[in-house]
């Protein structure tokens, strides 16, 4: 039904709408900020755009399937283009369009 309709999975959905969310505390849209412990990567010899974000390591499935680890995993697999957009506007469609296109990791695919 959902491909009948032209619909995104839910899947696809959540990813795009945290990625906005990620977009607008990246930029300071919204009174969040985020956590000290998430630093942006300088090297952009193995980076997709300059705005990846290095992110902690933990065993703990409660803090990886969380907000920022989850997102920034999503983040750091978009294009350029997208995370050094100029507004939220141009943000939006190439983000969908990418996580639409993206093969989510198997750690990702039970949410």
């Amino acid at each position: 039904m959902i491909q009948k309709l032209g619909w995104d999975s839910l899947q696809v959905r959540r990813l795009y709408f945290q990625s906005v969310m990620f977009f607008k505390i990246q930029y300071q849209l919204v009174n969040i900020s985020l956590p000290p412990c998430y630093q942006c990567i300088t090297s952009s010899i193995r980076h997709n755009h300059p705005l990846c974000y290095r992110q902690p390591s933990a065993t703990i499935d409660v803090y990886n399937y969380s907000f920022f680890p989850r997102t920034i995993r999503v983040w750091n697999n978009l294009p350029e283009s997208a995370v050094c957009a100029p507004s939220i506007c141009a943000f939006k469609p190439i983000a969908l369009s990418s996580i639409s296109a993206m093969s989510p990791p198997a750690s990702l695919k039970t949410l």
